[in-house]
C-alpha cells in the first residue's frame, strides 16, 4: 500500500507540473489554435479527413508532391506496394445508397488510388460511432471495384477495433489510431517540411489540436510518468491499478453524481437518480426537479440506452404513465425550443440534446465509458457545463414554469 501511495503521489506531481507547463504555454500564446477558434477542432469531415487527404495528395497545395504519402505508407502500411507518384485522393466518396441489409453503399471518408488499381480506404472516426455494417460495405466496395490490392484502414482516436467487420474480412484490414499512428506520421512530416515554414507550422498547429483532443501530456512528462509506472519498484502497483480499472471508473462516476446532488441543493432543486446508472442499464436518469414550480415537468439527464451509438442526453421531460395524453401541436408551438438537436415532442417539449462537450457541440460526454469524459467529470468541466448551460438556463428562463403553464395536465 505504501508503494501505491508513493506512486500516486509522484504521478500527481507530474500531472501538476504538466498543468503548470500548459499554463505557461498559454501565457506565451502557444495555445493559440486556429482550428479551435473556427470551431473545427473535432470536425471529422471539414477538418480531419480534409487535412489528412490534402497531405496525402501528391497534387496538394503543399507542393511537396508524394513525399507525405510515401511517408504515410511507410508508417501505416509497410510493405504495401503503391505508386505514390500517380495517386488520386478523394474525400467523402459516395458509393451508392445503403441497402436494406447494410452490405452495400455509404460514403468513404478518404479514398486513395493509384494507376495500378491499388487502393487505400480510410474510415475516419473522431466522435461519431461506427454505423451498422459500415466497414463490411467498404470491404464489399473493394470487391465490386476489383482492386488488384488494397488496405482498409479504420482510424479512431485510440485505435479501437471495428465491431462490424468479420474475422474473414480482416485480411486487408488495419486498425490505426490518431494517438499512436497519425501523430507519429505527422511528426515525421514536420521533418519533411522543415524548410517550408508555412507547411511546417500548419502541421504543428494540427498536431497541437490533436493533442488537445486526446488530452496528451507534453512528451517529456508523459515519458516520465510511463517510466515511473513501469519501473521495477512500481510495476506491481501499476498493475494493481489496471486490474481495478472498472471499479475506479465506477467510483469516479459516483463522485460526479454526488457533485450533481450538491449542485442541486445549491440551486434549490430536488435531486434523484436511478441506481442502474452505475451499471449502464437501459432507461436510467438523473432528475432535477422544482416541485414548487412544477409537479410533473423536470430536468432529465440520462439515457434510453447506453451503447456505441447512443448515450447521455438532456432536456425537460416528465414521468410518463399509461394515461399520458399527447400534446397538441398548437401548444407545443407556444413552448420555447431550447435544445435544437432534436425536435419538440410530447416527451421533450423544449427539445433535447446529447451531452457532448464544453462547447455543447462536439465531444464524447454522451459516452460515460470514455476516459476523456471521466477526466472532465473529475476536473469539474462537465459539472460547470451542466450548471451554466442546463440548470441555469432552465432557472433563469423560467422554463419549468412556462411548460407547466402551457401543459398543466
Amino acid at each position: 500500500m505504501e508503494k501505491l501511495i508513493n506512486l500516486l503521489n509522484q504521478i500527481k506531481s507530474i500531472v501538476v507540473q504538466d498543468r503548470i507547463m500548459k499554463e505557461e504555454r498559454w501565457k506565451r500564446g502557444e495555445n493559440f489554435n486556429v482550428f479551435s477558434v473556427l470551431a473545427l477542432s473535432r470536425n471529422e469531415t471539414r477538418l480531419h479527413s480534409a487535412f489528412i487527404a490534402e497531405l496525402l495528395n501528391p497534387n496538394g497545395s503543399h507542393g511537396l508532391c508524394n513525399t507525405f504519402l510515401e511517408n504515410f505508407i511507410t508508417h501505416l502500411t509497410p510493405g504495401f506496394e503503391f505508386d505514390t507518384a500517380h495517386a488520386d485522393v478523394k474525400v467523402e466518396v459516395y458509393i451508392g445508397p445503403i441497402n436494406k441489409d447494410s452490405t452495400r453503399g455509404g460514403r468513404i471518408d478518404i479514398l486513395v488510388t493509384d494507376n495500378k488499381n491499388h487502393a487505400i480506404i480510410i474510415e475516419n472516426k473522431i466522435d461519431a460511432s461506427e454505423q451498422e455494417g459500415q466497414l463490411c460495405r467498404y470491404n464489399n466496395y473493394e470487391k465490386d471495384m476489383e482492386f488488384s490490392d488494397y488496405r482498409l484502414l479504420y482510424l479512431t482516436l485510440n485505435g479501437k477495433d471495428s465491431e462490424t467487420i468479420s474475422d474473414i474480412e480482416k485480411t486487408n484490414y488495419i486498425s490505426i489510431s490518431y494517438r499512436e499512428n497519425i501523430l507519429s506520421w505527422l511528426t515525421s512530416c514536420i521533418g519533411i517540411a522543415a524548410c517550408y515554414p508555412l507547411i511546417r507550422e500548419t502541421i504543428r498547429q494540427y498536431i497541437f489540436n490533436l493533442k488537445e483532443i486526446l488530452n496528451i501530456m507534453c512528451t517529456e512528462n508523459e515519458n516520465r510518468m510511463i517510466e515511473l509506472a513501469t519501473s521495477k519498484e512500481y510495476t506491481e502497483s501499476t498493475l494493481a491499478i489496471l486490474r481495478n480499472e472498472m471499479e475506479i471508473k465506477r467510483e469516479i462516476r459516483l463522485h460526479f453524481i454526488e457533485e450533481l446532488k450538491r449542485l442541486a441543493k445549491q440551486k434549490g432543486l430536488d435531486f434523484t437518480y436511478d441506481e442502474g446508472l452505475i451499471h449502464f442499464w437501459d432507461n436510467q436518469w438523473i432528475v432535477f426537479s422544482q416541485p414548487s414550480v412544477s409537479k410533473k415537468w423536470n430536468i432529465y439527464i440520462g439515457w434510453n440506452k447506453h451503447n456505441k451509438s447512443d448515450g447521455v442526453r438532456y432536456g425537460i421531460s416528465r414521468q410518463f404513465t399509461i394515461d399520458t395524453q399527447p400534446i397538441p401541436a398548437d401548444k407545443l408551438m407556444q413552448i420555447p425550443h431550447v435544445w435544437t438537436e432534436a425536435p419538440q415532442d410530447e416527451e421533450y417539449p423544449c427539445g433535447w440534446a446529447y451531452l457532448r462537450g464544453k462547447d455543447g457541440k462536439t465531444g464524447n460526454w454522451w459516452n460515460w465509458f470514455d476516459i476523456a469524459t471521466l477526466e472532465d467529470m473529475a476536473n469539474g468541466t462537465m459539472l460547470h457545463f451542466i450548471e451554466t448551460e442546463i440548470i441555469d438556463k432552465v432557472i433563469d428562463g423560467h422554463l419549468l414554469k412556462k411548460v407547466q403553464e402551457i401543459l398543466p395536465d
